[in-house]
């Protein structure tokens, strides 16, 4: 698992650096740093002359600024449409009731306006869903749209979708301190010399600092479905276990060969994983937003 995971995300890494690069170069003349290192070294460390200043004019961030405003007085939200036959309005509208109320318990706000900013600036943007316990004395959990206002700590595994919805693996990074690290996951290995021989070791341990990734992973199964006389739909292993009490088990008309996508989460750094667990649904609940496209 760890060096699956590892694998994947260094070529997440490979696979961006050049757009990253490009992405970087963007936040710094969004934040008035326009002037190429090189001519602003050389303006201000001119010995003949004395140092020259190094006038910058910001003629950029009105114009991010009035497509933010303009998204935030929009507010965006998600729509919830019924669409065949076994659909109906009513239970469209009760849909569309619970996913307001985890946009609203959730300042769901936020999350879209900060990926959406990022999006204008730097042409890409992230924000997650997830789950978090009611209370610390319950096992219930609630659904939230979480932020990821660090557009460089996300990557995305290889995907055609603009929201990422058909990449199979993701990754966010965070680099910690070490005395954090320490306190958070006690009995994880935390020594400089725990990392010996690592690949690429200045990116997972410094004597500072160490780097815990988490990783999402879409896991494909191959499942042999059935079409049965009655017109029900199983699977081959639930066929198998029919029920004596139901009856004969209706005759097989048809089968077929399907993919069944399983959701990993894990979290891990250079040298074990520190927690893993299968997780809901058949997406990676990661969002991209992004923004002109070349």
């Amino acid at each position: 698992i760890l060096e699956s995971a590892k694998k994947d995300l260094r070529a997440c890494i490979d696979m961006q650096e050049t757009e990253r690069a490009k992405m970087l170069d963007d936040q710094k003349f969004c934040t008035l740093d326009q002037w190429p290192s090189d001519i602003r070294n050389e303006r201000q460390n001119d010995v003949e002359n004395g140092p020259r200043p190094c006038l910058t004019i910001d003629k950029i961030n009105q114009y991010i600024v009035q497509v933010v405003n303009d998204m935030r007085q929009g507010k965006p939200g998600i729509q919830v449409r019924p669409q065949d036959n076994d659909a109906d309005l009513e239970t469209a509208k009760i849909i569309k009731g619970i996913v307001r109320n985890i946009e609203d318990q959730s300042n769901a706000d936020i999350a879209y306006a900060t990926a959406g900013e990022n999006a204008v600036k730097m042409g890409q943007g992230f924000f997650r869903i997830t789950t978090e316990y009611v209370s610390d004395n319950s096992f219930d959990q609630d659904i939230f749209i979480r932020p990821l206002p660090d557009t460089f700590a996300v990557y995305m595994g290889e995907h055609v979708m603009p929201d990422g919805s058909d990449a199979d693996c993701a990754f966010v990074v965070e680099t910690m301190g070490v005395s954090k690290f320490k306190e958070l996951y006690p009995k994880a290995k935390s020594e400089r010399g725990s990392f010996d021989g690592v690949e690429h070791l200045e990116y997972w341990r410094t004597e500072d600092s160490i780097t815990v990734v988490e990783e999402y992973k879409i896991k494909i199964e191959i499942e042999e479905l059935l079409f049965l006389a009655d017109g029900t739909t199983i699977s081959r292993a639930e066929y198998a276990k029919w029920p004596v009490e139901a009856g004969p088990a209706p005759a097989i008309q048809a089968t077929r060969q399907v993919e069944k996508k399983k959701l990993k989460w894990r979290k891990l750094t250079g040298v074990e994983v520190l927690e893993k667990r299968d997780l809901p649904g058949r997406y990676i609940p990661i969002v991209e937003m992004i923004g002109r496209e070349a």
